[in-house]
């Protein structure tokens, strides 16, 4: 029997990915409650004198106490003189609020953990922009905390961690034990037997006791300056005459610079050839990833300089990488590493070594560009934005923008949502109808635009409106519905095919431009 329970309380709070630290727990029928906290390990033989639990749910509060018989003290809820403190706090609200468990504030700090609302977890976030689920609320009263995020804890501060357990479960035997003591090095209970009622034999069996784990040595804490050494991949740099691949490390540490450092290593400024599809992921997530003309950022926690004025690859220089991008993210640029003959692009030769400064001549930037500068113009003529600003939606779709990474028909549909929902559902119909005639005022879009146009004088802009019908109507026809004969109309207007999606796209984005400046050059 005691060799059962003693395998069941190993098993349940053995070393798992997830610990679960208080709140109901169920093991094999055996029903109850879990606690836990930290003690010095110099006090481990004290906490193992008996299996009772040291540190109880109602206890580690700040707050007066009361010492040597009759002086009256301030207690804080750091680390007692006794050596215990506390991960979790019971916050008990006397039936005026909801109570529930609260995690100690010094273990979220260390570990930056993040609560969301909506999941009732918390999140540790790390300097890539990725987060990782550390602490999560099954209840207000029930946790469970991954393992990894307690054993970094304990080896920064030198704690044991020790889990309180006390299960109860009701069974009947002929021919009952004593109560019996266990003890390890790292488990201490006791199995207690008794009677639930006098007049019956129905008995139950208690098992109340403590497991602890110990720290690490602090320098596996994974905490600064103990973080474990990263790692520079290598990356391909040129083709050598026989065919083999010249690479070289992204650790800035052993690269050349203009100072006479590593004079044999590639220099700092070497630049690095890429597929365009590097850039897929940040795409994709834009609420984390912002591309822009020359630059790759990821919030306030990195930000990568990367020259993305070329039609079919980008590239960043070899440096760079190592330096300014963490190190799961050069693992990622490591993938779509390529050789080309000239990775550097005339825009980025101008900016980076000749400190001329040098509009970007891709058709995406050029958009981008162009329509910034036409809302400014705009608004300094008419006192109003033609385009809405300040909404989140649009900015997103604003920030896709761009040459088609790959040749897809999902792709190029996605861009020409995010074209049509910039160019057409963001014009700001409101104060266009409000500078149109009573008559007027029931047009919509594209035609309350067309009249605007027509009635404030711009000459020759019919074939724009044109193109924005079109743009409308292929997102219509083949985007927002099934593809049916309007489909292949408006496809026809664009030159689209099957095979030539990036092109096509690129070939909209050249008349979008075009609508752009057109516009501009009749505000002059």
């Amino acid at each position: 029997m005691t060799k059962d329970i003693e395998e069941m309380i190993t098993n349940a709070l053995g070393n798992k990915i997830w610990i679960q630290v208080c709140g109901d727990h169920n093991i094999f029928g055996y029903r109850g409650g879990l606690w836990c906290g930290f003690v010095k390990k110099e006090n481990v033989d004290n906490v193992f004198r008996d299996a009772d639990w040291d540190i109880k749910e109602s206890s580690s509060f700040p707050g007066f106490i009361i010492s040597g018989g009759d002086k009256t003290i301030y207690q804080s809820n750091d680390l007692s003189d006794d050596g215990f403190e506390a991960l979790l706090y019971n916050r008990e609200f006397y039936g005026m609020a909801d109570d529930y468990v609260e995690l100690s504030q010094e273990f979220i700090l260390l570990n930056n953990l993040r609560y969301d609302e909506n999941s009732h977890a918390y999140y540790s976030m790390y300097n890539n922009g990725e987060s990782e689920e550390a602490v999560r609320y099954k209840d207000q009263q029930t946790i469970e905390i991954k393992f990894k995020f307690i054993r970094q804890y304990i080896a920064a501060k030198q704690l044991v961690f020790i889990l309180y357990f006390d299960y109860h479960k009701s069974a009947a035997f002929d021919n009952m034990t004593n109560n019996k003591e266990v003890k390890t090095e790292e488990l201490f209970y006791t199995i207690g037997y008794g009677r639930s009622n006098p007049t019956n034999n129905k008995w139950y069996t208690r098992v109340l006791g403590k497991k602890l784990w110990y720290p690490l040595p602090v320098e596996k804490c994974n905490y600064w300056p103990y973080e474990k050494a990263e790692a520079y991949p290598e990356f391909d740099i040129s083709e050598n005459q026989d065919g083999s691949i010249y690479k070289f490390t992204c650790d800035p540490d052993k690269l050349a610079n203009y100072f006479g450092k590593n004079p044999e290593a590639p220099h700092y400024l070497t630049p690095i050839a890429f597929k365009k599809e590097v850039l897929k992921k940040y795409y994709d997530q834009p609420e984390k990833y912002t591309i822009q003309d020359g630059r790759l950022t990821c919030g306030f926690l990195w930000s990568l300089p990367i020259d993305n004025d070329h039609k079919d690859f980008i590239s960043a220089y070899l440096g760079d990488i190592g330096e300014k991008l963490p190190e799961s993210e050069r693992m990622h640029w490591r993938e779509y590493n390529t050789i080309v003959d000239d990775p550097l692009s005339i825009t980025a030769f101008q900016r980076d070594f000749v400190n001329i400064p040098a509009d970007s001549e891709t058709t995406e930037h050029q958009f981008q560009a162009n329509y910034l500068k036409l809302n400014r113009e705009w608004k300094e003529k008419y006192g109003w934005t033609l385009f809405l600003e300040g909404h989140d939606d649009i900015e997103i779709s604003f920030d896709q923008i761009r040459r088609p990474l790959v040749n897809s028909a999902k792709e190029f549909e996605e861009l020409l949502l995010d074209l049509v929902k910039i160019l057409i559902d963001g014009l700001n119909e409101k104060d266009i109808k409000n500078h149109l005639e009573e008559v007027h005022k029931n047009l919509r879009g594209i035609k309350a635009l067309g009249e605007f146009l027509s009635v404030n004088g711009f000459k020759g802009f019919e074939e724009h409106i044109t193109f924005l019908k079109k743009l409308y109507d292929l997102r219509s026809s083949g985007v927002a519905h099934l593809k049916g004969k309007s489909y292949q109309k408006d496809s026809r207007y664009f030159n689209l095919t099957d095979d030539n999606y990036t092109e096509s796209f690129t070939e909209i984005l050249v008349k979008a431009n075009a609508f752009l400046r057109y516009l501009r050059d009749s505000l002059k």
